[in-house]
């Protein structure tokens, strides 16, 4: 599918206890346990001129020092091509192609566990080789929307690679809701303000 729609075509990816929300355009909410009570991103149901996903994955490219995305949204970038493909095997599957980079992102809910999983291959086609920096991005709320959330209580696990929230307000769920990437992470930013910087 082409992200080029009037509406954004929505995808639901869940088992019993979880639910990601995609889009044709790409990531947008998850859930646990209760898509009102228990939402682990926001959903902006009401945003009829401007879609804002609050889940993203950025790459950068440390030399060229340009930004790119394995997903239309959220950067909207004209020069990348952009498709996605959502399965019957409760896959979503996203493929990007701009100049000598391409990506392949495969989102899926594991039948089992309380989880949602982001597949990220990168594939440099150039001779010469890139670096490139990841910076996935997750507005965490643990309510229903950021306004009713109120602070986290937010810790590093370095040992673990992972982020930990817990909304101690959240009166459906209690316990740690987590963020992990399978590599090192050189860097964790949890104010929404410095991760994006000024303007």
């Amino acid at each position: 599918r082409t992200p080029f729609t009037p509406r954004p075509y929505d995808h639901a990816l869940s088992n019993a206890i979880h639910s990601i929300m995609v889009t044709n355009r790409g990531l947008h909410t998850s859930c646990n346990g209760n898509s009102q009570q228990n939402r682990l991103t926001p959903d902006w149901p009401d945003v009829v001129t401007k879609e804002t996903p609050s889940e993203a994955i950025y790459l950068y490219d440390l030399d060229s020092r340009e930004w790119y995305s394995p997903t239309y949204h959220p950067l909207n970038d004209p020069s990348a091509k952009n498709e996605s493909e959502f399965g019957v095997d409760g896959t979503a599957l996203f493929r990007m192609t701009r100049g000598t980079i391409s990506t392949e992102l495969t989102v899926f809910v594991p039948p089992d566990d309380p989880a949602g999983v982001y597949l990220l291959t990168i594939k440099n086609n150039a001779d010469n080789p890139r670096r490139l920096r990841i910076a996935p991005y997750f507005e965490m709320v643990l309510a229903f929307q950021p306004e009713r959330s109120g602070p986290l209580q937010v810790r590093h696990d370095k040992a673990l690679n992972a982020l930990l929230f817990q909304n101690p307000r959240n009166m459906f769920r209690s316990g740690w809701a987590f963020v992990s990437m399978s590599i090192p992470a050189e860097r964790v930013e949890t104010k929404r303000s410095r991760f994006f910087g000024a303007g």
